[in-house]
């Protein structure tokens, strides 16, 4: 998922810095801030392509997660349902 979270994050910088009101700099100025960046953090050791090398692939391991258990909330019966029709509460 942070793989296509950072991809569509770089799609929406470039569709910004190619725009001709970035000027003809913008697509420089993606790569430099916007490219370089990205691709280190994915290729990081950390990071979700850790396991990706040349000839091989080896798996990922899976994060860590904590349980953690949900209060059952007291349903309130006595409240009334807000009528839809009502624009007031527009």
């Amino acid at each position: 998922m942070e793989t296509v979270v950072r991809l569509h994050g770089l799609w929406l910088a470039w569709q910004e810095y190619t725009d001709p009101a970035a000027g003809a700099s913008g697509p420089a100025v993606w790569h430099r801030d916007h490219l370089g960046p990205v691709l280190t953090e994915l290729r990081s050791p950390t990071g979700p392509f850790a396991g990706c090398k040349a000839g091989s692939h080896r798996a990922k391991q899976a994060p860590t997660t904590q349980a953690y258990e949900v209060p059952e909330a007291p349903l309130d019966d006595t409240a009334p349902e807000p009528d839809p029709y009502d624009t007031s509460l527009w």
